[in-house]
């Protein structure tokens, strides 16, 4: 709860600053941002440290929040088709074999 006030005391401290554009309110904002940013940043080191503790003997549990931590998410990176000299090609075994001809030859293509 505290840092939600915090935050909204940034914010006032912003709007303060965009309407009355003035050295001194430049920064009480400056300063009362960054000692926020290094508050956030503290407590979010701290709510990952607790839930890795509580975590310690189960490793699915581990790297699932490692995943979340990092963002990670399980997309698939795969195309169902793609385009080569005009032409549409959603067959999976072909598309393998068009990347395959392509990679096989890429030496032979690049030469003068």
């Amino acid at each position: 709860m505290a840092l939600a006030n915090s935050c909204h005391r940034k914010s006032v401290l912003h709007k303060t600053f965009k309407k009355n554009p003035t050295i001194e309110n430049k920064a009480k904002f400056t300063k009362y941002r960054n000692k926020l940013k290094t508050l956030l940043i503290k407590a979010e080191w701290d709510y990952y440290k607790k839930k890795l503790d509580l975590y310690a003997g189960n490793l699915q549990q581990t790297w699932k929040l490692l995943g979340l931590v990092l963002n990670q998410s399980k997309k698939s990176s795969s195309c169902d088709s793609f385009t080569k000299d005009g032409m549409v090609i959603d067959n999976p075994t072909e598309i393998v074999e068009h990347f395959n001809d392509y990679f096989v030859n890429i030496g032979k293509n690049l030469q003068p």
